[in-house]
């Protein structure tokens, strides 16, 4: 027995207390969104409840993969370690000894074998505080050039204006990261 979650930390805790037979619970979490909804607080507390912890979103939708800034680019190959951004994303991931599985949308053979590759060599508390600290310099510099930190999730939808709020928050996001 399990759910999936998308609400705020509170909440999260106050499902899993309200029911002594949860299995797993399924969370977001990234390196981005370690404070967003259950974040890493929620991750921590449903393994010390005996919890299975599924972790959704582990690339934020891609956005952590696909087009990558200049200035993000520059600090992966700053490091010792050549890596890709899933990769790195991964293994941030990976590193949580509270996880207990990794859901990701793949899109061709590659990125499962890029995936799977990545899952052999992970491991609980596996990456160095260099790469720890790699990882952190990622997000804040992600954090510091994005105006609005929009996960794409599209709950916010259908918009009674009839905006598309997640498209408005990329294009906004993209004008800022990479001058379009």
């Amino acid at each position: 027995l399990g759910f999936s979650f998308h609400d705020d930390y509170p909440v999260f805790e106050s499902i899993i207390d309200a029911n002594d037979n949860w299995d797993f619970c399924m969370i977001q979490h990234n390196f981005m969104d370690q404070d967003y909804q259950a974040g890493n607080k929620g991750l921590v507390y449903a393994a010390g409840k005996g919890m299975g912890v599924v972790i959704m979103e582990p690339l934020r939708g891609g956005s952590l993969v696909g087009k990558i800034p200049k200035e993000i680019i520059a600090l992966y190959d700053s490091a010792p370690i050549k890596r890709s951004p899933a990769d790195w994303a991964f293994r941030w991931v990976y590193n949580h000894p509270a996880v207990t599985m990794v859901l990701s949308g793949m899109n061709n053979e590659d990125h499962i074998r890029e995936n799977i590759r990545i899952a052999s060599e992970s491991l609980p508390n596996g990456l160095s505080e260099q790469e720890l600290s790699i990882i952190e310099n990622v997000r804040d510099t992600y954090q510091k050039l994005m105006r609005v930190g929009c996960t794409g999730c599209a709950y916010c939808m259908p918009c009674p204006a009839g905006i598309n709020i997640p498209s408005a928050f990329k294009n906004l996001n993209n004008y800022y990261m990479f001058g379009k």
